[in-house]
């Protein structure tokens, strides 16, 4: 009888330590898991990062050929209209 006791007991012990190896498996694995997950987290920004910075560059770009190619302001041309109105009455003066 005694020796029954301690056989269940051992095999109560055996099914508790089965139970702890899978939890610490189980655990391990979802580990895994959120481990791969920050990866692709990170991966994941560091591509919009990427994005944002060839956006950012594409736009300064656009605004220098926006700059670049945007018509005179009106007090240039009206300066040069001045200017040659000026030149043409001394001109015309002579």
């Amino acid at each position: 009888m005694e020796q029954s006791l301690k056989d269940q007991k051992i095999k109560i012990l055996e099914e508790q330590l089965s139970i702890a190896r899978q939890r610490e498996s189980l655990a391990q694995s979802e580990l895994d898991y959120q481990k791969r997950l920050t990866d692709i987290a990170q991966r994941e920004a560091e591509i919009y990062k990427l994005a944002f910075e060839k956006e950012k560059d594409l736009t300064d770009r656009a605004l220098k050929l926006a700059e670049i190619s945007k018509p005179k302001s009106d007090w240039q041309m009206q300066g040069l209209a001045l200017l040659g109105a000026i030149l043409l009455g001394i001109a015309i003066g002579k």
